[in-house]
Parts: structure tokens; C-alpha cells; sequence
């Protein structure tokens, strides 16, 4: 009960320290005027189809960006089972209780409930870039989800636990033990980190979103969940769509949403108790 205790205190303290640092600045009149909210399903089902149609815009760049990233992908799948085999030969039981308790923190009811977290602080605070910020997380997370869950289904890769080896593939089995290939868990907190990195001037902010992001997907190979290569493509994949979500967002509101700005806490003490003052600039930077 009490490491239970422990694991949501420090998910509340995470979610607090990423939403305060991805506010990207005070809202206009503009932006209370309209709730963000009303706008999400549209723009859910709008921005979908560009992440789905974004590869046949892609520019020789990007094609080449595409291939590095496979070639990549290529070495891990070709050592993913020397990496399996150190992984579990190293474990030790500190490793495997705090790959569990990072893996619990980017299951996806608990990446919804810091969204959700996000949401909250946005709406107590008044800040509408808040509230932004917490849906494009919803909607990097949701696009990647649908993505991820296509394609374990249509590769059907084995896990590791299955003991048939890393080459082995049973496309639409429709089974838990043969949905390695992306890894849910890395896909997920990927796209959850990058939003939330990219909406944050802060370099903090940053380090402790992309380290979050990197031990969920080492957590995976820890556990023998999945492959190596399955970790790395399910971190391509959510850092992709979330880019991709950010981008698109900013290119529609470069005015407003999309741009960063810096935000300042202090900590002082009155006679009265603890004092915080977090203030943000007028203009974004």
C-alpha cells in the first residue's frame, strides 16, 4: 500500500512539474472566448488524415530521413536477441522493480490521467495554452494508439516471453503474446513527451520528458516484454505523430499556441507561510 501511495504521489508531482512547465503563456480574449474543447473531435478526425496522408507529401528529406531510421531499426531487429539475453542476464531486483513501476507510470490510464492532470491545472489556473497544450498530448497519444494497435495486429510479431525468437510473426492472430512489434507502452509515452517537450521552453522540462520516454522504453526490454527494435519503433512512431501534431498546430496558430514562451517560478516566505509566484512574459518568444 505504501509503494502504491508513493508511485501516485510522484505521478502527481510529475504531472504538475510538466504542466506547469509546458504553459506557454497567459491567455488572450481570444482564447477564452472559445473553449478548445469544443474544437478537439474535429480536429482529431482532421489531423488523423494528415498523419495518415503526411508520407505521400514527404519531401527527398524526408525519404531519407525514413531510411536512416529503418537502417536503425534494421540493427536493433538484427540484435535483438543477443540485447534479450543480456537484459535478462544482468537483471537484477531493483532493475525489474523499477522497470515495473516506470512501465505502470506509461500504462495508458496513467498517461490519461496526467493529461487529464494537465487539463485540470489548466482550468483552475485560467490558462487556455494549458488546456491546449494537455489536449494535443490527447490527441498525439489517441492518433498513436490507433496507429500502434493497426500495426501490432497486422505484424503480429511474437514477444520474447513466447520463446519462439525474434523472427517469428503470426499477422491477425489477435493474441496478447503475438503484438510485440510496436511496443504499446514506448509508443505512448514518446508521443506524450514530445508534445509535452515541444510546447515547453524549458530545457528541465525537456530532459525529464525524453528521460521518462526513455526508460518506459527500456523498461519494456527489462521485463521481456519486447524486443529492442520493438521499444525503438513504438519511440519513432509517438515521437513522429506527436511532431507531426505539434507542427500542424503551430503552422495554424502561429500566433497564438504555437509559439513559446519562457515562464518564471519563485518561492519565498511570508509571515503567513510559503509563497509561489509563477509568472509568464507578455509576448512569446
Amino acid at each position: 500500500m505504501a509503494k502504491r501511495a508513493g508511485f501516485l504521489a510522484a505521478i502527481e508531482v510529475f504531472t504538475f512539474f510538466l504542466a506547469a512547465g509546458a504553459a506557454p503563456g497567459n491567455a488572450t480574449g481570444d482564447e477564452r472566448a472559445s473553449d478548445p474543447g469544443k474544437k478537439f473531435f474535429r480536429q482529431l478526425v482532421n489531423d488523423t488524415a494528415e498523419v495518415l496522408s503526411a508520407p505521400f507529401h514527404w519531401q527527398e528529406k524526408d525519404w531519407s530521413l525514413a531510411v536512416t531510421v529503418a537502417g536503425s531499426g534494421g540493427f536493433f531487429f538484427l540484435t535483438d536477441a543477443p540485447v534479450r539475453d543480456w537484459a535478462l542476464d544482468n537483471q537484477t531486483t531493483f532493475t525489474s522493480d523499477a522497470s515495473a513501476a516506470v512501465s505502470h507510470a506509461a500504462d495508458s490510464l496513467s498517461i490519461l490521467g496526467a493529461v487529464a492532470g494537465i487539463y485540470a491545472v489548466g482550468k483552475i489556473s485560467g490558462r487556455e495554452n494549458i488546456n491546449k497544450t494537455a489536449l494535443e498530448c490527447l490527441e498525439s497519444v489517441g492518433i498513436s494508439m490507433l496507429l500502434m494497435t493497426s500495426f501490432k495486429t497486422a505484424f503480429g510479431r511474437a514477444r520474447p516471453y513466447a520463446g519462439e525468437g525474434s523472427f517469428n510473426f503470426h499477422p491477425f492472430s489477435f493474441k496478447s503474446r503475438y503484438e510485440a512489434l510496436p511496443s504499446g507502452h514506448s509508443t505512448i509515452s514518446w508521443a506524450f513527451a514530445t508534445t509535452i517537450a515541444k510546447n515547453s521552453p524549458s530545457l528541465a522540462v525537456d530532459i525529464v520528458a525524453y528521460s521518462f520516454s526513455t526508460l518506459v522504453s527500456l523498461s519494456r526490454i527489462t521485463l521481456d516484454k519486447h524486443w529492442a527494435s520493438d521499444s525503438f519503433f513504438g519511440a519513432v512512431l509517438g515521437y513522429a505523430v506527436a511532431s507531426k501534431i505539434v507542427s500542424l498546430h503551430r503552422r495554424k496558430n502561429t500566433a497564438g499556441a504555437g509559439k513559446k514562451a519562457n515562464f518564471d517560478c519563485a518561492l519565498g516566505f511570508t509571515g503567513n507561510g510559503i509563497r509561489i509566484t509563477v509568472s509568464w512574459p507578455s509576448q512569446a518568444r
